[in-house]
């Protein structure tokens, strides 16, 4: 049954047997086993842990031809995925796709957004989220900070990432180690170490 497939795939998502998580939600559809929203999750989950965003989309995509409940934690999931391969593209279209059908974004959603923007050197992209972020009730903590000084640095933006390490001051956040090496890399990358 449903209840004892979710145990099955659960256990090999959590021991990294991914692919056969994968295997046992295709055997379910074979035989007709119902699918819940946990076993796509679940499956969903393995995807993001091991990069594998092709199969992630694919199951999102069962889910919404299903009529499962989608929320944000299916979201951010797919959305990890996408951003650990650094395919920002498909992350950046699931979160606009999702946003457009009443799917609530949270913090998390808007780190992962940023997170891809980052990784791909999209800083403006990167920008337009954190500055949409803010208008939210979502706190900005440092890892956002981080994701789109880290952004800027990589798009040689240095005087936009000294810019906005000092808006963290201002807003009560405190930089880590990896903000300050941030905006030194992107002084330094500009030739601006003097900054």
């Amino acid at each position: 049954n449903t209840i004892t497939c979710n145990a099955l795939i659960g256990t090999c998502a959590k021991g990294g047997a991914w692919e056969t998580a994968l295997r046992l939600c295709s055997a379910m559809l074979q035989i007709k086993v119902e699918l819940s929203t946990i076993t796509i999750s679940t499956a969903i989950g393995a995807c993001e842990e091991h990069g594998n965003w092709e199969k992630a989309l694919q199951l999102f995509s069962v889910m919404q031809q299903r009529v499962l409940e989608t929320n944000a934690i299916h979201l951010n999931r797919a959305m990890g995925a996408c951003e650990k391969c650094c395919t920002w593209t498909n992350a950046l279209q699931l979160f606009v796709a999702f946003s457009q059908n009443g799917v609530e974004a949270n913090a998390t959603t808007f780190r992962a957004a940023i997170n891809a923007c980052e990784k791909a050197s999209e800083w403006d992209r990167a920008l337009q989220f954190h500055s949409t972020m803010a208008k939210t009730e979502f706190d900005l903590d440092t890892f956002v900070f981080n994701a789109t000084i880290s952004a800027y640095e990589k798009g040689s933006e240095w005087d936009k990432a000294l810019q906005l390490s000092s808006v963290m001051a201002k807003v009560g956040v405190e930089p880590s180690t990896i903000t300050l090496n941030a905006v030194i890399s992107a002084c330094e990358k500009s030739g601006k170490w003097r900054s």
